[in-house]
């Protein structure tokens, strides 16, 4: 901005709106730059997060097989869902954790479900979690979804966020 105000002093000129337009246009210039920086830098994290969630995908996957609808005792409705854990690798699997994003069969997101397994899963074996339960708040839509959405329409993939191996190494994808 100064360069602009004092090139136009240095130079003579007295009208005021042109400098201020001058201003004007390098600000918008600069806000412009920076905008697409901020975008730039947002889509070189994400393309790293995927490429890291692809690589720890080669060690563990989870898959949701079932989902039962079930009202507590005390009126609370859960979605019991059924995860397997699948370990493909030679290593123990101490823990996982990540985010199992349900959608419908088009595509419309319904839930992401927070999970953190520590069951444990042996070398190339698979672990089954049958209890893997998810409150359902009647004025939240996106639960009420699931509860409503039958499980053949449904949809799942897994984030993976970490994963803890039994010989204490641990691998984790970058926020």
């Amino acid at each position: 901005m100064v360069p602009i105000v004092l090139l136009g002093l240095l130079i003579g000129c007295n009208d005021r709106s042109k400098i201020v337009a001058d201003l004007k246009a390098q600000d918008d210039l600069l806000a412009k730059q920076r905008t697409e920086e901020v975008k730039a830098n947002e889509q070189k994290s994400k393309a790293e997060r995927a490429a890291k969630q692809a690589e720890l995908a080669k060690f563990v996957s989870v898959a949701l097989v079932s989902k039962n609808d079930k009202v507590q005792d005390d009126d609370q409705r859960v979605a019991v869902l059924e995860l397997v854990y699948d370990s493909k690798t030679d290593k123990n699997i101490k823990a996982v954790k990540g985010v199992l994003k349900i959608v419908d069969i088009y595509g419309a997101a319904i839930v992401d479900v927070i999970l953190d397994y520590r069951g444990g899963i042996t070398a190339r074996q698979s672990a089954v979690k049958f209890d893997t339960t998810v409150p359902i708040n009647r004025s939240i839509d996106a639960q009420v979804n699931l509860w409503d959405t039958d499980f053949d329409k449904l949809k799942s993939t897994f984030e993976i966020n970490s994963i803890d191996f039994g010989d204490g190494t641990s691998m984790n994808v970058p926020d």
